[in-house]
């Protein structure tokens, strides 16, 4: 089970980082001369904020997950299906916000 743990924490440690990475990429504001090109920094600042929130759900899964099993806190134990229903939600929410087209789509 603690090498499970470790695995885990090594895998939350290498997305943690390549978040950051691609955050640093993505967030770079290129010079935006026309319509097209807005729109398509649009769409990267909603991989941003998709990636970020994410992984901020994954995250709370995992220190949920520890509060659960380490400190057999039972409330944590059963909040769980929450995170991930949270977590499941977060990219269809993000897309709603930052893709136009998608927007007009549904609400026609």
């Amino acid at each position: 089970q603690n090498m499970n743990d470790i695995i885990t924490f090594t895998m939350s440690l290498l997305t943690l980082i390549i978040n950051i990475i691609l955050v640093l990429i993505l967030s770079r504001k290129p010079q935006i001369t026309t319509i097209s090109q807005r729109r398509r920094f649009n769409s990267e600042k909603g991989l941003i904020v998709t990636s970020v929130t994410s992984y901020a759900f994954y995250v709370l899964f995992q220190v949920n997950y520890v509060l659960s099993r380490y400190f057999k806190v039972w409330f944590s134990g059963h909040i769980q299906l929450m995170f991930l229903g949270l977590s499941s939600i977060a990219p269809f929410w993000c897309l709603m916000l930052f893709a136009d087209s998608i927007r007009r789509a549904i609400f026609k």
